[in-house]
């Protein structure tokens, strides 16, 4: 059953819509708008009590995690990915056996709570969005990303009656890399390739990095969202594209038919190439403004705050520890007393650091004044959306109409502490639906502060 519609949801949209300076994260922001409101937190982790778990997790899902080490799991879902403890090694997310186990530290038993200053109220959950989505949306980036695909499509599945499901998935399809004219390119690719003959095809190397993973289609009554996913480690690969020639590509083709693009790209990135980061963010932006100019049918680009990393450094980053002493991001005290925190010396630092040991995710800690739930990535995305005019929730400048939306939704607040529900490293996440919970709903705050026109039956 949806939840109700609280009376402080009109100030969080009012704060959704209006910029955000780009020194500032969106998890600072949100806080501070929630203080003003008498809510300190959005979200709060709760274990769930054993006579309440059949509340939230059907018996096919407990079944399907090793709940203790004795007792191994057994996925009998049609949906491999919709197991508890299914997980990803740079794709589709699939179960395993004892990958994400109970006796490794996942719990599959928490959830969070979102509080409101009236009290706890039921979160809105994906079918809520999806009542308020547009008709066409694509959902773009990496393997994280991809998980993030899988468990949406999972939270669908969980609740069939609403809306009538349909999901195709395109094991083999894949973009070719190479293009005769601009080089080989992995995010963005021309039609001259896309449209090439089979043999045309089997003459080049076929790209790794973007693949149409699959499509679904939601039907309620006589409305249709059509969704579809393409998994790219960043969105262009080719510095040289032109803007047009992007336009043939999976990227172009999703701002010409899509009316939302929700996008996660940054895994790929440390700190070391902060930099490309921005760059290639600055780039994306730069061309959907180009697309939208051109009459492509996008309106609204919705960027997920790349999911927390839990390695042993600060902010949980890979590597995070040699970048800081190469470049001296802090003070030898500073790194002996994250040391200290860490239960190692220096040295023991830098060897977990340099050395990862597969299995073992830290607690995420910061250095000094660092925002504790930040997400650097998440900076640098809006310090390129400010760089450019726009606003964080707001539209793009006058000058530059017509006009696209930015949306930040936010991840650090609330997974940033979950450093036991990685599978044997630190990046990827073992599946429940109960983890994914306040993605849904802050993506129908964020259908719920659009403006779109009445979705048509497709």
């Amino acid at each position: 059953m949806a939840a109700q519609k609280s009376p402080w949801i009109v100030p969080l949209v009012e704060l959704l819509v209006c910029g955000i300076p780009a020194a500032v994260s969106m998890q600072t922001q949100v806080h501070s708008s929630a203080r003003a409101h008498g809510l300190q937190k959005e979200f709060t982790k709760i274990k769930i009590r054993g006579d309440l778990i059949a509340k939230y997790l059907t018996d096919e899902e407990l079944l399907s995690i090793n709940q203790e080490e004795s007792v191994p799991g057994k996925c009998t879902l049609e949906r491999s990915e919709c197991c508890l403890g299914a997980t990803s090694a740079g794709g589709n997310s699939v179960w395993r056996s004892g990958k994400c186990s109970v006796a490794h530290g996942v719990r599959y038993d928490e959830r969070f709570q979102w509080n409101t200053p009236d009290g706890p109220k039921e979160m809105y959950d994906l079918v809520d969005a999806l009542d308020r989505a547009p008709a066409s949306i694509t959902w773009m980036g990496d393997s994280v990303m991809n998980q993030v695909w899988n468990a949406a499509s999972c939270a669908l599945h969980r609740k069939p009656r609403n809306y009538i499901l349909n999901l195709t998935d395109f094991k083999e399809e894949r973009t070719p890399q190479i293009d005769t004219l601009y080089g080989g390119g992995i995010g963005a690719q021309t039609s001259s390739v896309l449209d090439a003959s089979e043999a045309q095809r089997l003459a080049v190397d076929l790209a790794t990095d973007l693949q149409r993973v699959s499509a679904m289609s939601a039907q309620h009554g006589e409305g249709t969202v059509k969704m579809e996913f393409w998994r790219a480690y960043r969105p262009i690969t080719m510095t040289n594209l032109t803007f047009k020639a992007i336009g043939s590509s999976a990227l172009g083709k999703a701002c010409a038919t899509s009316e939302v693009l929700i996008s996660n790209f940054g895994a790929h990135w440390n700190h070391d190439n902060e930099q490309g980061y921005e760059e290639q963010m600055g780039r994306l932006l730069d061309y959907l403004s180009y697309c939208i100019k051109s009459g492509g049918r996008l309106k609204t680009f919705i960027y997920i705050e790349p999911l927390p990393q839990h390695f042993v450094g600060p902010d949980g980053t890979y590597r995070s520890v040699m970048h800081a002493l190469n470049q001296h991001t802090y003070t030898t005290e500073e790194i002996e007393r994250f040391a200290v925190g860490r239960n190692m010396s220096v040295q023991e630092l830098q060897d977990a650091d340099r050395n990862y040991s597969l299995g073992r995710c830290y607690p995420q800690r910061h250095i000094g004044k660092t925002p504790r739930n930040g997400s650097w990535r998440s900076r640098v995305f809006q310090k390129a959306v400010h760089d450019r005019g726009m606003q964080i929730g707001g539209a793009v400048a006058q000058s530059m109409v017509p006009a696209l939306q930015v949306f930040v939704l936010p991840t650090h607040d609330f997974m940033s502490h979950s450093h036991y529900m990685h599978p044997d490293e630190c990046t990827h996440w073992c599946y429940t639906p109960l983890l994914y919970e306040p993605l849904w709903h802050w993506l129908h705050e964020i259908f719920y502060a659009m403006k779109f026109s009445s979705r048509s039956s497709q």
